[in-house]
């Protein structure tokens, strides 16, 4: 099913008996649509993780790339800087550790024990030069 909570139609929105989705979605859906939070229950939610990373490469010019993470954490200083993020949807930008990606990780892997119990279901791509574990 491509969208679940279709809010184009509200007599036809809810047209599954169960559906994967991001809790921003849900929760637009229910403004946008009341009675997607009056007949929907929450069965369970994923530990917060990062929702957007961005890699450089290796061989990136190091120059480069400390200008980009600095002028990164300005953004919400200026005002075309908040109208990105709000385009994005994005509290903020800046450096983290690759500690902050555990939760991550663990749900991926926990996507990709699910899969293997589905037969007909395609394996998730590997990152290429990612680090495992």
């Amino acid at each position: 099913m491509n969208n679940p909570l279709n809010n184009e139609a509200p007599d036809q929105s809810l047209q599954a008996d169960a559906c994967l989705v991001g809790k921003g979605a849900f929760l637009t859906a229910a403004e946008l649509n009341p009675q997607v939070a009056q007949r929907l229950r929450v069965l369970a939610e994923s530990p917060e993780f990062l929702p957007t990373v961005a890699f450089f490469r290796n061989n990136m010019n190091p120059e480069l790339m400390r200008k980009i993470v600095e002028l990164s954490g300005t953004l919400k200083d200026d005002p075309h800087g908040r109208q990105v993020l709000t385009l994005f949807k994005v509290d903020d930008l800046g450096p983290s550790e690759e500690s902050n990606l555990g939760n991550l990780r663990a749900m991926m892997a926990e996507v990709d024990r699910l899969r293997a119990r589905r037969p007909s279901s395609p394996k998730r791509s590997p990152v290429r030069g990612a680090k495992s574990g």
